[in-house]
């Protein structure tokens, strides 16, 4: 994982990326493999090292191969904003309605999306932000939190809308479209 987000922050492209934890991975698994051949030349300690490196080097990989399918390349300006401030949130699983921008920092808890504000006057104070907290609750900040707020304007007090069920989400930014439309 290390390796992906220094990648990432240099600018590097994906498949220089996938070459790098290929190998790591294939020399991991071979390490395994001649240790593993020789059962009594190391340790059960030097053996569970052996696999955890193996697997973490796999999982890096398959993060790396998921991420270059979904953004398609891998240079700092093609990331999406909520992965670069969030990186282990993973991959968005709802999709946002219409007109949505990223907005996401870390100084949140999690990943924000925000309605821009029809009118130029207002441009600075968002119409309806989305946060989307990570879908495991032992990631959260907030363990007893909905995954799903909304908020309408400033977000001075708290959220018009706490769901953990997204259609409600979908339904909620629809109502609030249609009151000011």
């Amino acid at each position: 994982m290390q390796e992906v987000n220094q990648a990432r922050r240099g600018g590097e492209m994906g498949s220089q990326i996938l070459v790098f934890l290929a190998r790591r991975a294939r020399a991991a698994r071979q390490a395994f493999a001649r240790e593993s051949s020789h059962p009594f030349g190391c340790t059960a300690a030097q053996l569970a090292v052996l696999e955890g490196q193996a697997k973490e080097a796999q999982d890096s990989f398959k993060l790396a191969q998921a991420l270059t399918s979904h953004v398609g390349k891998l240079n700092g300006e093609d990331w999406p904003r909520y992965l670069v401030e969030f990186p282990r949130f993973g991959i968005l699983d709802v999709a946002l309605p219409e007109g949505f921008e990223d907005q996401s920092s870390f100084q949140n808890a999690c990943p924000s999306f925000e309605l821009p504000h029809p009118d130029a006057m207002d441009a600075e104070i968002p119409l309806l932000t989305i946060f989307i907290d990570f879908k495991e609750v032992d990631q959260r900040e907030f363990k007893d939190d909905e995954r799903f707020h909304v908020y309408i304007g400033e977000r001075k007090q708290g959220p018009n809308l706490s769901t953990n069920d997204w259609r409600e989400v979908q339904a909620y930014v629809q109502e609030q479209r249609a009151l000011r439309a």
